[in-house]
């Protein structure tokens, strides 16, 4: 075995170290951020149109903190209260197996939320102009 070969050797197995050390740390933590929001839209999917749940803020902010803590991750690397509703509207009406006698009634549901939400950022965002 020449030097040569010797040292591919050495950087193909670095490489492969340095891919297998990212995925679980850095790595890691990007995926558990894509499967808590996944898991953060599919539940409020199903428990919105399956059940009738009306989401509040308050209700909204308590699952977003749990799913926080049950991925291990900051609250601010999921998505907020108003981008969840915002996914929920659009699924609501991109979906085909919703009828649109109940995609009507899920949507004047959502409506007020979506106003009191935005509204609270636009008070969040001038009190910090200010």
């Amino acid at each position: 075995m020449n030097i040569t070969t010797l040292i591919i050797l050495l950087v193909v197995a670095a490489v492969f170290l340095f891919i297998l050390f990212f995925r679980q740390t850095v790595g890691s933590r990007i995926v558990r951020v894509r499967m808590a929001n996944e898991d953060l839209e599919n539940i409020l999917l199903k428990r919105v149109v399956l059940e009738g749940y009306q989401p509040d803020a308050e209700g909204l902010s308590r699952l977003i903190n749990g799913k926080a803590r049950e991925f291990d991750i900051k609250k601010s690397e999921l998505l907020t209260e108003s981008q969840l509703l915002d996914i929920m509207y659009t699924k609501i009406i991109e979906s085909d197996l919703i009828t649109p006698d109940l995609r009507g009634d899920l949507l004047k549901r959502l409506s007020p939320m979506l106003k009191i939400i935005e509204a609270d950022q636009v008070k969040e965002l001038s009190l910090s102009g200010k």
